[in-house]
């Protein structure tokens, strides 16, 4: 496969800039997630590398060669859309076949058959071979999809939300498949989500992306456990944010006062006097502690009740095995401070 290279990459639609100068880099056989809110560029991104945009400015490169100059069809890139876009007349085969009939892909029927039989046992559908779309799931459509864009060995996979349209049950299984398919096959791949578990499993690194910028790129537990802004701790997960006073900071650690409460914290740097206070929900630990929470509600989650309260005005958010009502102490087992800015 290839490495993927993005420098200072800007597209605009009119006067809204849809992309604002990132720039980002994919290792041979990692696959990035670009995840944000909706309109906020990443499929821009992907078009752009696809060749169906053109970008204003910025270099695109596969393993040092720049493609954005090329067509579309020269890229030796896959897309893998949303909606499938199958062939209703073609058959299963027919359809991961048909980059093997035309153009620079084209093989023999033999190679062509023995290409298609590998390709519909790494997807899992061996055996529907001369099955039409219609008479596939929704599922299978799109192990479909992604077959054909792999049937072409794309240097670079690009997927656009392709489990967006599939009942939660069945993306947590495709998403656990998909990965172990693009693994196995060493496939460079860029996977655009809106879905913030989505990008944690799937991503070996995930770009967090807001108004056409990158906020965060990092490994997944980084993102989750060291956000370096407030928009990444806000939008990835559920977080509580405390406004506190800095006391000191040495290095990745940090000591602030919440009230009249110090505690140690991991930091990111640097810092000023006024910071904030980041810890999930699950970092909570109820019994003995510093803070005591009004209770407000307990709502039932099936495994677990999630607990709003207030502690002096600032809302609290943790995770309990049992309903609780009034009020209740705790600490915070572990934490990590933020500029406010």
């Amino acid at each position: 496969m290839a490495r993927l290279e993005v420098q200072n990459l800007r597209k605009r639609f009119g006067p809204v800039v849809a992309v604002d100068g990132i720039s980002f880099s994919v290792d041979t056989g990692e696959i990035l997630v670009l995840l944000g809110p909706s309109g906020c560029g990443k499929t821009t991104v992907l078009r752009c590398v696809a060749g169906l945009e053109r970008p204003d400015q910025g270099e695109i490169r596969i393993d040092g060669s720049s493609i954005v100059h090329l067509p579309p069809e020269r890229r030796n890139v896959g897309l893998v859309f949303q909606n499938y876009a199958l062939f209703p007349h073609l058959t299963v085969a027919g359809n991961i076949a048909y980059g093997l009939r035309h153009g620079r892909h084209r093989i023999s029927r033999r190679e062509r058959n023995a290409k298609v039989a590998e390709l519909l046992e790494l997807v899992g559908l061996s055996g529907y071979a001369r099955r039409k779309p219609h008479e596939l799931s929704e599922g299978q459509k799109q192990r479909v999809a992604l077959a054909r864009a792999l049937a072409v060995e794309p240097k670079i996979l690009l997927l656009d939300e392709p489990l967006s349209a599939l009942d939660a049950a069945l993306r947590v299984e495709l998403r656990r498949e998909l990965r172990r398919i693009l693994k196995e096959r060493g496939t460079t791949s860029v996977y655009v989500t809106h879905d913030q578990e989505e990008a944690l499993v799937l991503g070996d690194r995930v770009a967090v992306m807001r108004e056409g910028r990158l906020e965060q790129v990092d490994r997944p537990q980084e993102l989750y456990e060291r956000p370096k802004t407030l928009f990444v701790a806000q939008f990835l997960g559920r977080a509580n944010l405390w406004p506190a006073q800095l006391v000191r900071q040495e290095q990745d650690k940090a000591l602030v006062r919440i009230d009249e409460t110090e505690l140690e914290a991991e930091a990111a740097s640097p810092l000023s006097s006024e910071v904030v206070l980041f810890f999930r929900p699950e970092w909570v630990e109820i019994g003995d502690g510093p803070f005591l929470a009004e209770i407000k509600e307990a709502q039932y989650l099936g495994n677990r009740w999630e607990v709003h309260g207030q502690v002096q005005g600032r809302p609290l958010l943790l995770y309990a095995h049992e309903k609780i009502e009034g009020s209740l102490r705790f600490r915070i087992k572990r934490a990590f401070v933020l500029p406010q800015s």
